[in-house]
């Protein structure tokens, strides 16, 4: 029974990851190409730089600056979780 809700607890967290990193790609086409006109591909990740300058700027005029750390966030848990998984079924 535990492994059985492990395993679907799993499950939810790797698709949370995926929607997460779905949803931020979306919403860093959405900020860049309103705010820039074309939505720089390094600005998808980057947290430095003329990106964050872009997004600071827009979040001080009240815009949903687009962050980078979901993504980041979300990559990490799907990778990690992926991983997990990997070295769990590996051992059977």
């Amino acid at each position: 029974m535990r492994r059985k809700v492990a395993r679907q607890v799993g499950s939810w967290l790797l698709l949370l990851g995926v929607v997460g990193v779905i949803a931020s790609i979306v919403w860093w086409q959405n900020f860049y190409s309103r705010v820039v006109g074309q939505a720089p591909v390094e600005c998808l990740y980057q947290l430095t730089g003329p990106c964050r300058m872009v997004s600071n700027v827009a979040d001080f005029f009240g815009a949903a600056a687009y962050d980078a750390r979901l993504l980041w966030a979300c990559w990490y848990l799907w990778a990690s979780l992926a991983a997990l998984i990997q070295i769990y079924w590996g051992r059977r």
